[in-house]
């Protein structure tokens, strides 16, 4: 998270009031607390899996509401700029010009059915690491040594 944070904040630094670079930051902050509680939890400190769990479930959040973002800001413009890309272009040309028509006209609601297919599909993989982090708390109260009674 801290080496792909760290990229897309520098990439969207030329925009700090976007979305982009907010949840570049949030990312970032995900990759620290990660990095220090995965050293607790190599530490074995019983604390470590639950900080790891909450903070996959941020992740998971963050990507959601990035990409729902994304498909309510969506306009033509953005999807214009991307088809005059010219790899783009030059696919669309090899395409039958009714056809083409009706993809371009179906284009918009399938981006934004892409983006809340991703944050969506994000949301529940994070979910399934937290609740793995979550369960191995008990593990980790059994590996550790016991004080001796008195």
């Amino acid at each position: 998270m801290l080496v792909l944070g760290g990229a897309s904040l520098v990439v969207s630094a030329r925009s700090p009031w976007s979305a982009g670079f907010a949840v570049s930051g949030a990312v970032v902050a995900n990759g620290l607390i990660e990095r220090h509680w995965g050293r607790r939890l190599a530490a074995m400190d019983v604390r470590a899996p639950s900080r790891l769990a909450l903070n996959q479930v941020a992740v998971g959040l963050e990507v959601l509401v990035y990409a729902l973002w994304q498909a309510h800001t969506l306009d033509s413009a953005q999807i214009d700029g991307v088809l005059q890309r010219p790899m783009v272009a030059s696919l669309l040309r090899a395409i039958d010009p009714q056809v083409l028509e009706g993809v371009l006209e179906l284009l918009p609601a399938a981006v934004k059915i892409m983006y809340a297919m991703v944050g969506a599909g994000t949301l529940l993989g994070c979910l399934a690491t937290a609740w793995y982090f979550g369960s191995q708390v008990r593990v980790l109260r059994r590996l550790q040594p016991q004080a001796p009674a008195g």
